[in-house]
């Protein structure tokens, strides 16, 4: 066989092996971003479905009189807590362990705080006017649920993250590197919430005023004292 022939025979089969590779590569990228999505849509099940939960007891509190409205309500709840098991089943099958945890533990909270909430709320009188619509002694009953969700929602932002993104998000979040000019940390969730206006009394408000609010009110009173 002239040495042409065998050159060009053996640039078609690394043609075709490249080919073929290239075509592997393809389909383990694209599974690995479908398995990715697949399990962020798992996680926007969860997350919606326990926040759906905890508005529960603001809801049944607010109601509208009627059998309708509360007839109406208690499926809502009744297929809220199927989700909530659905999900539960589906963590854990997932195979992520920690966050499979994570979420029995903050469902196990929501239980016992949300379902308590919950059930009182249903043996609270309909609310007649528009001044009872704030629920701020409800919110700071379920603060310790509120803070557990949020760490749970953190738990997510990582989970389906990259190897290198997530590499990247743990090199920035350590002191040594965060310091460096160049590099940005990483934005983490706040340990407390933002309370909602309508969950606020006029108390909470005041002590809850920032500092540069109170320094200005204290400076102005000076000034009229002193004028």
């Amino acid at each position: 066989m002239p040495t042409a022939a065998i050159a060009v025979h053996w640039y078609t089969i690394a043609a075709a092996a490249i080919a073929l590779l290239g075509v592997l590569a393809t389909l383990l990228v694209n599974g690995a971003r479908a398995e990715r999505q697949r399990r962020r849509d798992l996680h926007t099940r969860a997350l919606a479905a326990i926040i759906a939960y905890g508005e529960m007891p603001y809801r049944i509190t607010r109601r509208a009189p009627g059998d309708e409205n509360r007839a109406r309500l208690s499926d809502d709840l009744s297929r809220i807590k199927a989700e909530l098991d659905t999900c539960q089943v589906l963590l854990a099958a997932d195979g992520d362990e920690r966050l499979s945890n994570a979420f029995d533990d903050l469902y196990a909270l929501a239980r016992t705080t949300i379902g308590k909430a919950a059930h009182d709320a249903w043996t609270t009188p309909v609310i007649q006017s528009d001044t009872h619509m704030n629920q701020a002694e409800l919110y700071r009953k379920l603060a310790a649920f509120n803070s557990a969700c949020d760490q749970f929602a953190h738990a997510l932002r990582t989970a389906t993250l990259p190897r290198r993104k997530r590499a990247s998000r743990w090199l920035r979040s350590k002191p040594a590197v965060a310091r460096l000019p160049w590099v940005h940390p990483p934005r983490y969730v706040p340990q407390h919430r933002t309370p909602a206006p309508q969950d606020l009394t006029t108390t909470h408000l005041l002590t809850t005023r920032p500092a540069v609010a109170i320094q200005r009110d204290s400076k102005a009173t000076s000034n009229e004292r002193s004028s």
